[in-house]
C-alpha cells in the first residue's frame, strides 16, 4: 500500500491535492489495466489450448497481438503464426513485435475462406471474438482443421448478449455476436467434436458476456 506523508514536506495545498489526484489516476489506471486483462481471460484461454515450450500455434484474428505476444514467452521455441485478414492490423502486430523484441511469429495476411497455413503444422489455434466476422465459417473450420495436428485443439471464444441468446443468427451478427450453439452447429458439419464447453466463460457484464468451447478434428 502506498502511504504519503506531507506534514514533512512544505508543500503547498494545491501541490497537495495535484500529487493525490496522480497518485489516484495511477491507481484507477492500473485496475482498469487489471480489469481488462481478467475480462479476456489469456490464462485460461492458453490452458485450453494446451500451450507449452515448443507449441506451433494460430492465433486467428489476431489484431494488433494482445494474445500473440503473451503466447510467445509460453511457446518459447514453438512458433505463432499471427493471423488476420486487415493489413492494417497486421502493420500493428509488426510494430509491437518489433517493440517487444518477439521473433517467434509470423503475421499471416488471410483470405476469407481460409487462414493461409500449411496442413498438418498446428497443436492449436485460437479464434477469440472473431469468429462472428467470418463471412465463410465452414470453409475456415475446414481450412483449420486440415492445418491442425492428429489431436490439436481449436478454441473458441465469443460473446453474446442475454437479450439476444435466442435470437437468430443474422440479428447476432449485426450485433458483432454469436451464441455458442450456432458455432458447434457448424464444428459438426466439418468434421469436429467438441470436447469440452464454458457458458459464462467471463463473468457478464451489462448483459453480456463470452462463452469459450474446445474442439478436436475427428477421424485425423
Amino acid at each position: 500500500m502506498m502511504r504519503l506523508n506531507f506534514s514533512s514536506t512544505p508543500l503547498s495545498d494545491k501541490c497537495k491535492a495535484l500529487l493525490l489526484l496522480l497518485v489516484i489516476a495511477e491507481c484507477l489506471s492500473g485496475s482498469i489495466a487489471y480489469a481488462q486483462d481478467g475480462w479476456r481471460n489469456a490464462d485460461e484461454l492458453f490452458e485450453a489450448m494446451q500451450l507449452s515450450n515448443g507449441s506451433w500455434v494460430a492465433d486467428i484474428g489476431c489484431r494488433e497481438g494482445y494474445y500473440t505476444t503473451r503466447m510467445s514467452p509460453i511457446v518459447g521455441s514453438g512458433w505463432i503464426f499471427a493471423v488476420d485478414i486487415n493489413p492494417n492490423a497486421l502493420k500493428d502486430l509488426q510494430d509491437n513485435l518489433k517493440a517487444a523484441h518477439i521473433e517467434n511469429v509470423t503475421p499471416v495476411l488471410n483470405i476469407p475462406e481460409s487462414p493461409m497455413l500449411p496442413r498438418d503444422i498446428l497443436d492449436a489455434a485460437l479464434i477469440r471474438n472473431t469468429y462472428h466476422e467470418f463471412t465463410e465459417p465452414l470453409n475456415m473450420l475446414r481450412y483449420i482443421r486440415r492445418e491442425l495436428k492428429k489431436g490439436g485443439r481449436l478454441v473458441i471464444a465469443e460473446a453474446i448478449s442475454e437479450n439476444l441468446q435466442n435470437s437468430g443468427r443474422a440479428r447476432q451478427a449485426r450485433s458483432h455476436e454469436i451464441a455458442m450453439k450456432f458455432v458447434k452447429e457448424d464444428l459438426a458439419k466439418v468434421g469436429y467434436r467438441v470436447i469440452r464447453e464454458v457458458d459464462p466463460f467471463t463473468e457478464v457484464r451489462r448483459g453480456r458476456h463470452f462463452w469459450m468451447l474446445i474442439a478436436v478434428p475427428i477421424n485425423k
